[in-house]
């Protein structure tokens, strides 16, 4: 038996439907989650920091997300070798900028004592 007009049209909304809500729950989350890793390492002198996604918060996965000198965002997995060795680099940085002690410029004067202003007499 051939499907009818209404059965035709109310297939077609499933349908729609079915697609509309994939690529909105994944369409805006892709602008600020990372979806998928990438594999190929980032050369060190390009990646200029990095955050933590948490799949338990309001993205899918766990990622590392490098952030590169062309302001480029980078999704990659701590599972691979060259991520964790990025990480260590960065970690090492942070840990000699935060132990060093030196002085950039002159330091502020003592701050000035408060004058008693007496009145005047005559």
């Amino acid at each position: 038996m051939a499907p009818t007009y209404l059965e035709t049209i109310l297939l077609l909304c499933c349908v729609g439907t079915m697609f509309s809500s994939t690529s909105a729950a994944y369409g805006p989350r892709r602008l600020y989650c990372c979806v998928e890793y990438q594999e190929k390492p980032i050369p060190d002198q390009q990646i200029k920091g990095y955050k933590l996604q948490r799949s338990e918060e309001v993205c899918n996965i766990d990622a590392i997300i490098f952030y590169t000198s062309k302001n480029k965002k980078v999704c990659a997995t701590v599972k691979d070798e060259w991520v964790r060795k990025a990480l260590a680099r960065l970690s090492s940085e942070l840990k000699k900028m935060s132990s060093s002690k030196t002085v950039t410029g002159t330091p502020p004067p003592p701050p000035r004592s408060e004058r008693n202003i007496q009145p005047h007499h005559q």
